[in-house]
């Protein structure tokens, strides 16, 4: 008796362990991995740009940086559409956003490739060792937690709520404002943060 359940039980571990589903039961959960935004400044009409789009992608894709979640954006700025060759990709909007980051860096000047990696480092796109640097640097920062809520198409834009969520820890943390460059006109002013026009990332 006790031969013939030894038997049963070995089958039944051998079978389990032959299987898929079992296997996947029984093996710990990936481990969490944090987002972190990367943002790309780029053009069609830059020759030095395509290195940089194709690292983004591959990130995208491999997601290659310990511990992070990349979120990526290839944003396409308009100072390049004087050459003879307009972006279709390219928005003011982007390119305000990027003064706005030349300011908060001291830069002298825009450039492309440009990335920046959750608002707090930037070098230049095409830099491998870079990127993955500041996306696992950014990956191990404490951060808020958000959720986002009432998510609906309002004509041809995305309108939404975010609720965040901090620790005791996290409440102390510096808050950076959303960045607003000075208004021009009512067609150039950057819209809010929580607007998102779906041409603002080229995919």
């Amino acid at each position: 008796m006790t031969s013939t359940r030894s038997r049963i039980r070995l089958l039944i571990s051998a079978v389990c362990w032959l299987s898929p589903l079992c296997v996947l039961a029984q093996s710990s959960p990936p481990p969490r991995r944090t987002p972190v935004l990367v943002e790309l400044f780029t053009s069609e009409g830059c020759s030095d740009c395509p290195p940089a789009d194709a690292l983004l992608a591959e990130l995208d894709a491999k997601q290659f940086a310990p511990g992070a979640e990349a979120i990526v954006m290839s944003e396409h700025v308009t100072y390049w559409n004087h050459l003879g060759w307009r972006d279709p990709f390219s928005l003011d909007t982007m390119t305000q956003r990027q003064e706005a980051y030349v300011r908060r860096f001291g830069l002298d000047s825009a450039y492309t490739p440009q990335a920046v990696v959750d608002g707090a480092t930037q070098f230049v796109g095409s830099d491998g060792r870079a990127m993955l640097a500041a996306v696992s640097k950014a990956a191990a920062k404490p951060k808020m937690s958000l959720t986002i809520e009432n998510a609906r198409w309002d004509h041809g834009t995305v309108r939404f709520a975010v609720r965040a969520e901090m620790t005791k820890e996290q409440s102390s943390l510096p808050f950076s404002p959303p960045m607003q460059p000075t208004p021009k006109s009512g067609e150039e002013r950057m819209p809010e943060e929580r607007f998102i026009t779906p041409r603002s990332c080229a995919c």
